[in-house]
């Protein structure tokens, strides 16, 4: 007897970038311009444009079954250089990742970063400009990914990458 269970999971991926019409963060109320993966509706990354330090490519390890993040890890300008040994150690082939862009990306990202994106999970950024934003999501060693790019400022910032996808999780119990 085999038993196969299935289950849905939306993803939505806001990024955003410097320029144009950014808030003011001195006013209290402020969270500036939105930047998040939501899960089922529900936020699991939120990185709005007031927070300090958190500029370049955030990502979220999903668990495609339970819709749940299982991890996040953010690359910035600092440490970029991991990013390939984190698509290499941390995700699993065929597991789901969530990736999105904040403030300024490609001066944070670097040339091994951006092409650890592409060697691994097919994500091609390399036309993406300075201020530009991009938001992706992959599934690691096959051809399943979307990538939704505002390649300049000014597209970004009149409309910064977003994604709306749906993932199906499929697990098989086979008794041997």
């Amino acid at each position: 007897m085999c038993v196969v269970v299935t289950a849905r999971c939306n993803v939505e991926v806001q990024s955003w970038s410097t320029g144009g019409n950014m808030p003011d963060c001195n006013v209290p109320s402020t969270k500036g311009k939105p930047g998040y993966v939501k899960l089922n509706g529900i936020k699991v990354l939120d990185k709005a444009s007031c927070e300090v330090g958190i500029g370049g490519l955030h990502l979220v390890r999903i668990d495609a079954l339970l819709c749940i993040a299982e991890e996040t890890a953010h690359f910035g300008k600092h440490n970029n250089k991991k990013l390939r040994t984190y698509l290499s150690n941390n995700l699993s082939n065929h597991e789901v990742v969530a990736g999105m862009t904040v403030d300024e990306p490609m001066n944070a990202l670097q040339t091994d970063a951006i092409n650890a994106l592409d060697d691994d999970l097919g994500v091609n950024i390399r036309d993406v400009h300075w201020r530009g934003s991009f938001a992706f999501v992959a599934q690691k060693s096959t051809s399943n990914m979307l990538v939704d790019k505002a390649k300049t400022p000014r597209k970004s910032s009149r409309n910064p990458a977003h994604l709306n996808v749906k993932i199906f999780g499929m697990s098989t119990n086979s008794p041997g």
